[in-house]
């Protein structure tokens, strides 16, 4: 008697181009050696994906945008209710090779530690360029860096990205899902350390990988909301994971880079983006989180925007001087009540 193949569940979550979801799910129907359902989780009102729905694609319907951590919670929640044992979570602007889904079951049945694995991530435009995720600790910032043509190890990785991954069923119900306090970006990265945090491990498996049109190489100029949620949750995640007495340095580099980040934007006349990246740094350190994006104070914007040259180089310096008691005074006040730098 043949014993059948394992099943998978896949997390599609479906936003914006209805072309790019459906061209992901017939990549997933060319999977070989595990089956794959999918809970397709249709995130956009406005472009509804329920006519993708069919056999083994099951039409979840957000009803709103629910942001990418609250929405794949829908479709993991929905996996997990009829039994899945493995869930992948999947961009919906990506292409999976035929031996991706098995290649990462492999992986992750290696070892009942193993909690989350993911592919490396190949740009779509230049296939031979590929990318790993990682975390800069020095200045609390995770994304996707180059990876070398000649690491072919599976091995430890820093945080497995949203784009494709991997997850355990039993340990995604001993950690719980994705935190939607974040609403979108940093998400993958807090679920990975929350894994590794109970004492799983995260790899990368460089045999395979994921197709993906969004790499650094080919992304397009990020949307307003991508850079407020972008900055404002790269406070969130230095708050959450970094030691007390790095707080202030990592402020400073946090400000650098939001500041960097406006100065290049408001000059290739991205006024609105410019905005939100103001909106965005002013929340983080507010310590705001969910759906909302309140505006910053207009004394703030105008102070900032004045001369970000000036503030720019403030935020660079060392902060050795002798008003630094005062500055930690006046930086703890940005924090909710209750808090500590």
């Amino acid at each position: 008697m043949t014993t059948p193949p394992p099943t998978i569940w896949v997390i599609v979550l479906h936003w914006q181009d209805l072309a790019d979801t459906a061209a992901c799910l017939e990549a997933l129907r060319a999977q070989t050696g595990v089956v794959c359902q999918v809970g397709l989780v249709d995130n956009d009102p406005g472009e509804p994906a329920r006519a993708l729905a069919g056999p083994g694609v099951h039409y979840l319907a957000a009803g709103r945008n629910l942001g990418y951590a609250e929405g794949n919670n829908l479709g993991l929640r929905y996996a997990l209710d009829h039994g899945a044992a493995y869930l992948l979570v999947l961009n919906n602007d990506t292409v999976a090779p035929p031996e991706m889904c098995g290649r990462l079951l492999e992986a992750v049945e290696a070892d009942e530690r193993i909690g989350l694995v993911c592919p490396t991530i190949a740009s779509w435009a230049q296939p031979a360029l590929r990318f790993t995720p990682s975390i800069d600790w020095a200045c609390g910032q995770a994304g996707e860096t180059w990876m070398p043509a000649n690491d072919a190890a599976t091995r430890p990785v820093d945080y497995a990205s949203g784009c494709a991954l991997l997850a355990r069923a039993a340990a995604v119900r001993a950690v719980g899902l994705f935190d939607a306090a974040y609403f979108a970006y940093y998400e993958d990265v807090d679920w990975s350390l929350r894994f590794q945090e109970a004492g799983y491990r995260t790899l990368i498996v460089p045999e395979t990988c994921v197709y993906h049109k969004g790499t650094p190489d080919q992304r397009p100029a990020k949307s307003p909301g991508a850079w407020y949620y972008f900055t404002r949750n790269q406070m969130r995640f230095i708050r959450r994971y970094t030691p007390r007495r790095r707080r202030l340095s990592l402020l400073r580099a946090f400000t650098q880079s939001a500041l960097a980040n406006f100065t290049q934007v408001r000059a290739a006349q991205q006024l609105v983006n410019a905005d939100a990246i103001l909106d965005g740094w002013w929340a983080g350190l507010r310590g705001q989180s969910g759906p909302e994006r309140p505006p910053a104070p207009g004394w703030v914007k105008a102070l900032l925007a004045a001369r970000p040259e000036w503030w720019l180089w403030l935020s660079a310096s060392r902060l050795e001087w002798r008003g630094r008691a005062r500055v930690r005074t006046r930086l703890r006040r940005l924090w909710p009540r209750g808090s500590k730098v």
